[in-house]
């Protein structure tokens, strides 16, 4: 335990791999730290645009690309072959409850690799010397919403490509951009304390900031 600090509360977890405990403590002899309110300069920004492009995972303003890790279509396969094993077993079985937790590793996997990508991602953004970045405030939960269905007076329903967009809502929901950029927040808040970096997220409206980006690569003209 670190000196002066009490703990306050105690969380146990259940994963997959086994149980986790999370200590939370505090330490009144750290002084709470405030970031400056960074002013968004033409020299200081940077724009960041969520791409699902391939295997580019985001886009900035400069015209630098980050490729995409992509960790549940790299894992699908491994994944569906033993999710489809699982469903044969009976109810309850002890090789349908083996499968489980073994497919229920592949989900924590998957889930650590995104989240460590991300990190690294967020780091490698902050160890610039940009101290304001401007990302997309995305609302995944429209975008991966389902298609609406038209049913004729036959009781036929008209084609509404729900079943392409089901896999863009896979790929929506693998890149995880909301994580992303919370996390981005973090690391950014992180950098300001540890090594007196500062920086600064700000959240924009989504629309046009592809075209805009686009142009303010090709012309050097965009305004953030």
């Amino acid at each position: 335990m670190p000196d002066g600090g009490n703990i306050k509360q105690v969380s146990l977890i259940n994963k997959a791999d086994g149980w986790w405990i999370n200590l939370s403590l505090e330490n009144k002899s750290i002084p709470d730290f405030k970031t400056d309110n960074i002013q968004p300069t033409w020299e200081n920004s940077i724009g960041l645009d969520a791409v699902l492009d391939k295997n580019i995972y985001l886009a900035t303003s400069e015209g630098n690309l980050f490729p995409s890790l992509k960790p549940l279509r790299t894992n699908q396969d491994q994944l569906t072959k033993v999710s489809q094993r699982k469903n044969k077993p009976k109810h309850g079985s002890k090789s349908r409850r083996k499968l489980a937790k073994r497919e229920g590793k592949i989900h924590q996997k998957i889930a650590i690799n995104r989240k460590d990508f991300q990190y690294k991602t967020a780091y490698k953004l902050t160890r610039t010397s940009k101290k304001v970045f401007f990302i997309e405030k995305l609302n995944l939960v429209g975008l991966t919403r389902r298609n609406k269905t038209k049913q004729y007076e036959n009781g036929k329903y008209s084609p509404n490509g729900q079943s392409s967009k089901s896999g863009l809502n896979k790929y929506w929901l693998d890149a995880a951009f909301n994580q992303f950029f919370q996390i981005l927040g973090q690391v950014a808040e992180k950098a300001f304390h540890v090594a007196q970096r500062n920086a600064r997220v700000i959240e924009c409206e989504p629309s046009y900031t592809s075209q805009l980006l686009s142009y303010r690569i090709g012309n050097s003209v965009y305004r953030l």
